[in-house]
């Protein structure tokens, strides 16, 4: 899932959304490869929007059963001011949800 940041941050950008979206294919569809040789049945979706909202939509439409996601694992101000994708995947998801911490957020 992606998104562009909102009018107030971006109101003197302009964002190459054609490039993005592109860049953001060939990169899922390159890790989808990847993850389909050890996981036959994997599936990979790409939607621009919320990230909460998109995922738990795709949960809904495709049936799926649990959610498997990375997280930062940030605490404190940044977690304030960043929000937690992941913690509102947590408390909405109809299905279980296994939040995985990335390399970067480990001790």
């Amino acid at each position: 899932m992606w998104s562009i940041p909102s009018a107030a941050y971006a109101d003197t950008m302009s964002w190459p959304v054609d490039d993005i979206v592109t860049a953001a294919r060939a990169t899922l569809d390159a890790l989808a490869v990847h993850v389909a040789k050890l996981h036959p049945a994997t599936d990979a979706v790409l939607r621009m929007g919320s990230e909460w909202r998109a995922i738990l939509d795709v949960v809904s439409e495709r049936g799926i059963d649990i959610v498997v996601m990375g997280t930062h694992g940030r605490r404190g101000v940044p977690r304030i001011l960043l929000g937690s994708i992941a913690e509102k995947i947590v408390r909405l998801s109809p299905v279980p949800v296994l939040t995985v911490k990335g390399p970067e957020s480990r001790p």
